[in-house]
């Protein structure tokens, strides 16, 4: 299937070939580093991309039974890690027991380690924290709230202290970062700031220090992976949540023009494909025609179909040797840099369909002339 010879309506595009080989380079950096990787199950609500997330990795993070309800089996084979992590945390903990996970529940907040103690079944749990945007925990300030997740730091003595009386057994810290993406620096000092701030930390069998990994790269996950993992004792399991950094490269979209508006300099490409319902999270960069030696500079706004003035793709500037507008209404354009969970967001906001998921097993791009196209062998999910 041509995606834009046959075009059927504004899709989101799965490379399953890049995302394997994501994947299998994350899975051989953390088995060198000796540290352990799970998909952050919201990135993604692609079963077939949890079955193979499954292959690869060691587990999965959810926040709630629906999430858990989404992913495969346990592997038999291997012990696969289950991460919950709920500022909710709910009333139905039956799922917690289920699919023979080795399962940790993070508690956000005193109340819910009180209520942790209801359940009458032993549980394996940690503690989430909270850092700010340089990766410290705001010890020094307790006055100062800078995130609604995570246990105050005043309490997790007092949550320790508790603990050692518990049926439950506490296993480790969690981290949320306020920050999607989260530079190394960060890192290094959050780390820093666990083992220094955090009483019997050695004690622990793990830290999670979560996702925020995209800035990263696939290139760069396994030095800093080795970064990290000298700075924490070598007993402790270290563990991480990427989720875009899993599909870095995997996820582009198509759209076709529907309407062009010139104002004053500037071309507006009106869009079926939105911003606010297709392409939540994502940076989109659109393939246009380009022409390294163009005389002339277009002034390019695209736009989704929506009522919503902030319905703005992105701005970009395209070189042409035409001196009239090159692009066209009923022209398909393919946008690449687009986040999986613009996926998860998916929405029919106004009146817009969802964008159609197409998961292609073979991908490849060629080219006619100056002009960028894709094409592919898929098939709709």
């Amino acid at each position: 299937m041509n995606l834009l010879s046959e075009y059927s309506g504004p899709s989101l595009v799965f490379d399953e070939n890049k995302f394997i080989s994501n994947l299998s380079r994350i899975r051989k950096a953390s088995q060198r580093t000796n540290t352990h990787v799970v998909m952050a199950a919201k990135s993604c609500t692609l079963d077939i991309s949890r079955r193979i997330a499954m292959k690869y990795l060691s587990g999965f993070e959810v926040s709630n039974s629906r999430e858990f309800a989404g992913l495969p089996d346990q592997n038999h084979h291997k012990e696969s890690l289950l991460f919950v992590t709920n500022p909710i945390l709910g009333c139905d903990h039956s799922y917690l027991f289920n699919k023979h996970y080795r399962t940790f529940v993070h508690v956000d907040s005193f109340h819910q380690f009180l209520e942790l103690q209801k359940i009458e079944r032993p549980l394996e749990f940690g503690i989430r924290l909270s850092v700010d945007e340089e990766g410290a925990i705001n010890y020094q300030r307790r006055d100062v709230v800078t995130s609604r997740f995570g246990i105050s730091f005043d309490q997790i003595g007092e949550i320790m202290q508790e603990a050692a009386a518990s049926h439950h057994r506490l296993r480790g810290v969690h981290v949320h970062h306020q920050r999607k993406r989260v530079d190394v620096k960060a890192f290094h000092v959050t780390t820093k700031c666990i083992l220094e701030c955090i009483p019997d930390v050695e004690q622990f069998e793990y830290i999670n220090l979560g996702g925020g990994l995209s800035g990263i790269g696939i290139e760069g996950f396994e030095g800093f992976l080795a970064q990290i993992r000298s700075e924490i004792p070598k007993k402790i399991k270290l563990i991480f949540e990427p989720g875009s950094l899993l599909f870095q490269g995997v996820v582009s979209a198509i759209g076709k023009i529907m309407n062009i508006k010139k104002i004053r300099n500037s071309y507006v490409l009106f869009m079926d494909i939105s911003k606010e319902c297709h392409l939540k999270w994502s940076d989109p960069v659109p393939l246009l025609p380009q022409s390294r030696t163009g005389k002339f500079t277009y002034s390019i706004s695209i736009c989704g179909p929506t009522c919503f003035e902030g319905d703005l793709i992105g701005q970009y500037k395209m070189k042409s040797d035409s001196k009239s507008f090159p692009l066209y209404v009923g022209q398909v354009i393919h946008f690449l840099n687009v986040e999986s969970y613009s996926q998860a967001w998916n929405t029919e906001f106004n009146g817009i369909p969802r964008a159609q998921i197409m998961w292609q097993q073979n991908y490849f791009l060629f080219h006619h002339g100056s002009n960028s196209y894709s094409a592919c062998c898929c098939h709709m999910i």
